[in-house]
Parts: structure tokens; C-alpha cells; sequence
């Protein structure tokens, strides 16, 4: 992602959407088969849509070293 353009709001949208699926696809996994260890799913998706809305609130305003700003949500 940080080698390419944010074309916003469908990349962010297609990103957001791998994301929340993988995390749901995951968290059937964990149910069916009693895997130990992954009892955090939730809080991971949550953690996950809270970075999404601070990058989309990053992209729509300005302010200054936006474009450091940027690297650095995407990063994490």
C-alpha cells in the first residue's frame, strides 16, 4: 500500500473489507475447531476499524507533514 496511491475512498474501502473478512473468517475458525490461543479476534478487528477511520480522517484533512502522517498510519 505505501508503494501506490491511497485512491480514496475504494482503496481504503477494498482494504478495510479484506480485513474485516479475515478477521471473521478467522474468527469462525477459532469457534469450529476450539483453537486456543485466539480469544483476541475481536478486539484485533476493533483495533483495525479504529486505524482505518484515523487513516480516513488523515486523507480528508490537511495540516502539516500530511504525507509523514500518512506513511505512518498506513504502516501501522
Amino acid at each position: 500500500m505505501l508503494e501506490t496511491n491511497i485512491h480514496f475512498p475504494t482503496d481504503l474501502n477494498l482494504l478495510w473489507d479484506a480485513q474485516r473478512k479475515g478477521t471473521d473468517l478467522l474468527l469462525r475458525l477459532v469457534h469450529r475447531y476450539a483453537l486456543p490461543g485466539w480469544r483476541k479476534v475481536k478486539a484485533w478487528r476493533g483495533k483495525l476499524k479504529g486505524q482505518m477511520i484515523g487513516l480516513t480522517r488523515l486523507l480528508c484533512g490537511g495540516g502539516a507533514n500530511q504525507a509523514e502522517r500518512r506513511q505512518a498510519a498506513a504502516q501501522a
